[in-house]
């Protein structure tokens, strides 16, 4: 077994359980004040304990995270400013709505507004380093039992989860894992990084996910090209590429030219870049231009070059706003994204000659 330092739970705290409740509220959106404000019909910011009980119940009961009677009791305690039995639920709901941001920006705008991930803190400590690296090595393990027998973690225990809501008990978990391949230690750590204490289930829809996600792999230029050689140690992520064609996602995306790049080289580099990772351009820039003219300004149209990925030097974009900025400082985005989609993925008009074909780039293009 694990020694019990290492999996220990710590002591329930007010700041745990406010975690908790977070944690619960945030993915779903759960805006606490509404849940309360009825049952405060003189608007004094308090309440009985029992409305608390019920107020809060109502909020996080569909998100599956149910407080126990110590949490409770530490949060009635706390809130209970007067000590005559009636809970602050203002206070309360404030400190927990400091996941969605903060409140009265309008009296302090330079105030500094943590991210989500700042104020919504796990319920359980994380692993030790030392469990850690046994938790990798067990997933691994895991990862490596499915690729060579089939299926995957859910099969092993769909059988008892009736209503396939992801969770079953712990020794559904222990029948369910194959023989043979797990000592009692490594599924008492899988148990401990998934369960739920509260509810007394375990998440083995969380386990099937972490099991199959892909790791990265490295793709290494198969052409002795000085540009693509520069860039083998960056790692590129695309499961969909084929053994044999990593030539055509690594080609250079630097700038490197003594002269300054014409429009058609600009436009023949993100031409590539959007055939390769099969995106549309006009996706990235339409949200800036609400009347639909085609028209944004040139912060946006930079904004949105960023947002698709596009690798350029400022003098590329510079060559592409000399060509598409109109007399009143406005880019002609939709004219820009036309331009590159011409002849690349679609014909102009094609419901015209409906038996026209489209060709797509032959590969040599691809890898100049």
């Amino acid at each position: 077994m694990y020694s019990s330092s290492a999996l220990q739970i710590p002591p329930t705290t007010l700041e745990t359980v406010e975690n908790k409740v977070r944690a619960a509220i945030w993915p779903m959106r759960i805006r606490l004040y509404d849940h309360f404000s009825d049952f405060d019909k003189l608007r004094s910011g308090f309440i009985t304990a029992p409305q608390f009980r019920r107020c809060l119940g109502s909020a996080i009961d569909r998100t599956m995270v149910p407080l126990t009677e110590n949490e409770y009791e530490i949060l009635i305690k706390h809130y209970d400013i007067k000590g005559n039995g009636m809970f602050k639920w203002t206070n309360f709901v404030d400190s927990v709505d400091k996941v969605f941001g903060a409140k009265k920006l309008e009296k302090a705008p330079t105030q500094y507004i943590p991210a989500p991930h700042e104020v919504v803190k796990p319920v359980r400590p994380p692993l030790s380093p030392a469990n850690e690296s046994k938790y990798n090595e067990i997933i691994q393990r895991l990862r490596s039992y499915v690729n060579n027998h089939g299926g995957d973690p859910k099969s092993w225990f769909k059988d008892f989860d009736k209503h396939n809501n992801g969770f079953i008990t712990f020794n559904q978990f222990r029948r369910g894992i194959p023989q043979n391949l797990l000592s009692l230690e490594e599924e008492d750590l899988l148990l401990y990084r998934y369960n739920d204490d509260v509810t007394g289930t375990v998440n083995y829809f969380k386990l099937n996910t972490d099991v199959n996600r892909k790791e990265n792999k490295v793709r290494i230029p198969i052409k002795h090209d000085p540009q693509l050689i520069a860039k083998q140690s960056k790692v590129y992520v695309n499961e969909n590429v084929p053994v044999g064609t990593e030539a055509l996602l690594l080609s250079s995306d630097i700038f490197c030219s003594s002269n300054p790049p014409t429009l058609d080289q600009v436009e023949d580099k993100i031409k590539k870049h959007v055939y390769k990772e099969r995106i549309r351009l006009v996706e990235f820039f339409k949200d800036y231009d609400r009347h639909n003219y085609g028209q944004i300004t040139e912060t946006q149209f930079r904004a949105g070059l960023r947002l698709s990925s596009l690798s350029l030097h400022p003098l590329e974009i510079q060559v592409l706003l000399n060509k598409y900025t109109e007399s009143d400082s406005r880019v002609r985005y939709r004219k820009f994204c036309n331009s590159i989609d011409k002849g690349f993925f679609t014909v102009s008009r094609l419901e015209t000659n409906p038996l026209a074909e489209v060709r797509p780039p032959p590969r040599a293009y691809l890898v100049m």
